[in-house]
């Protein structure tokens, strides 16, 4: 299917009356008309990640949308990568040339835990999983810490089955051979696998599949911190080294934890965008990139959404979790424009069946000022599907030449009674 891009413009954000949050900025990552997901990320957790915040902010909008795209500000006007800071309580937005339906967003709900933490049993319970992905990563991969305490989750966690792939619809991960591959594993200590089920952190690899971001832009942990130097020491013995390359980091997602690195004492207390090293480092055994993108995605949404902004993003998401959604269904549009204080869902409460919205995003507005004088109209849909938008422009262009032929009669008819 062709590009929309002609037809698609980055508009501005309405006004949103739910304020930004001090010390934050609002990033809408997807919006379909009045609904879109947003979230509202600490600046400083942005800085402490990437030399150039903004190119983050690509990344992960693509870690949840999988589709490339620019970023804008609040007007739609694009912005400068090279810019060295974020400022506080600015928005911006996720611009793509393609519409993103809502079935290409992050279904969070895939990764939820409804099991016991380090729970390991179920029909599909592999006894060789976890002995190959800690034969393959010789330790922890991010303490170093040998011993029997190792333990080696599924980053799509095993209830999911062996068709968890077709559920994931943002990035590439056909590949895999199933929920017990290998590249679906990662040894972490006891004590890290309860706060990664938790989303307390998440795992950047770079680069990305489409260069997004590259080791140049990540910043690096501190070698002088306890945990890396304690690290350190246990390479030796354990055989472990880092990737060359490219690297899995290691990002805490808690501000608390970004800031004061000694919230716990031992050896757990990782360090801020430490790098995994693993025993064996051949790329077709080590952790899948697609997948870890995705949990990145998953791990930004559970920590940071605004559900006010994002209510109707939201519902739809409980809908999917709960099986009521068949196919692409209509958006839920917020009266009031963008979950405010007034209307139906303001408080962040999801829209109950009778107070869901009756518009059609795909569908053109009822009225539509056209200028016969000027250039036919260029519509932009953010959802609308390529084949109807076509339909709809041409429908506009003919209707501007039926207006200039209807003008031209008028011209003619007044010459003649005159």
């Amino acid at each position: 299917m062709a590009s929309t891009s002609s037809l698609v413009v980055c508009s501005p954000l309405p006004e949103i009356r739910t304020p930004v949050p001090p010390q934050h900025v609002r990033f809408v990552v997807w919006r379909d008309g009045n609904n879109m997901l947003a979230l509202d990320l600490p600046v400083d957790l942005v800085h402490s990640v990437a030399h150039k915040p903004f190119k983050y902010l690509v990344y992960a909008a693509w870690s949840i949308c999988g589709q490339r795209g620019e970023l804008r500000d609040d007007q739609g006007q694009e912005v400068d990568m090279d810019k060295p800071s974020l400022s506080e309580m600015e928005s911006y937005q996720y611009y793509s040339p393609q519409d993103v339906p809502f079935a290409q967003t992050v279904n969070h709900a895939l990764l939820k835990q409804n099991t016991k933490v380090g729970s390991s049993t179920g029909p599909n319970y592999s006894a060789d999983f976890a002995k190959n992905v800690k034969e393959r990563d010789g330790a922890c991969i991010f303490t170093g810490l040998p011993g029997p305490s190792l333990q080696a989750p599924h980053i799509a966690p095993l209830r999911l089955g062996e068709d968890f792939v077709d559920n994931i619809k943002t990035h590439e991960v056909g590949d895999l051979e199933g929920i017990n591959d290998i590249r679906n594993g990662i040894t972490l200590s006891s004590r890290l696998h309860p706060e990664y089920d938790l989303h307390a952190f998440a795992i950047l690899h770079v680069p990305t599949p489409n260069n997004i971001l590259s080791l140049v832009d990540m910043k690096e942990s501190d070698l002088n911190h306890a945990s890396e130097r304690i690290r350190e020491r246990w390479f030796p013995t354990t055989g472990q080294r880092r990737l060359q390359k490219k690297a899995y980091l290691f990002h805490w997602l808690s501000t608390r934890k970004v800031e004061n690195e000694m919230w716990r004492e031992g050896m757990e207390n990782v360090a801020h965008c430490a790098q995994a090293a693993f025993l064996e480092r051949a790329g077709r055994t080590l952790p899948h990139g697609g997948l870890l993108h995705y949990r990145y995605g998953t791990s930004l949404i559970v920590n940071f959404i605004n559900t006010t902004v994002s209510h109707g993003w939201d519902a739809l998401q409980k809908k999917r979790e709960a099986g009521e959604l068949d196919g692409e269904e209509e958006l839920l549009g917020p009266e009031n424009g963008l979950g405010g204080d007034e209307g139906p869902g303001g408080n962040g409460e999801s829209m109950n069946k009778d107070e869901d919205s009756d518009e059609d995003h795909d569908e053109p507005p009822e009225h539509v000022d056209v200028d016969v004088e000027g250039p036919p109209a260029q519509i932009s849909y953010s959802s609308a599907r390529e084949e109807e938008a076509l339909a709809i422009q041409s429908w506009f262009d003919s209707f501007h030449e039926v207006s200039k032929s209807l003008r031209k009669v008028e011209e003619w008819r007044n010459m003649a009674q005159t």
